[in-house]
């Protein structure tokens, strides 16, 4: 998963924006919350996830965020 950078003409403003995985069917899940600037200014803003393994059915999503905005 990938943000748009700032130097392609996306900018978010001066508010923190964070994004953070969670499990619709596991509320006890716990993920890591990313700030989306860091991640951009320090990964190309790039989110790694887990690699895919095993057998899984098509159009079944892989994961699900929360963006958030303060």
């Amino acid at each position: 998963m990938s943000f748009p950078l700032a130097s392609e003409g996306y900018t978010f403003g001066s508010k923190t924006i964070t994004i953070q995985q969670y499990d619709p069917s596991n509320a006890n899940a716990v993920y890591t919350l990313y700030n989306v600037r860091e991640l951009i200014n320090n990964n190309g803003g790039v989110i790694q996830l887990a690699n895919l393994s095993g057998t899984y059915a098509s159009q079944v999503p892989y994961a699900y965020f929360k963006v958030m905005f303060s």
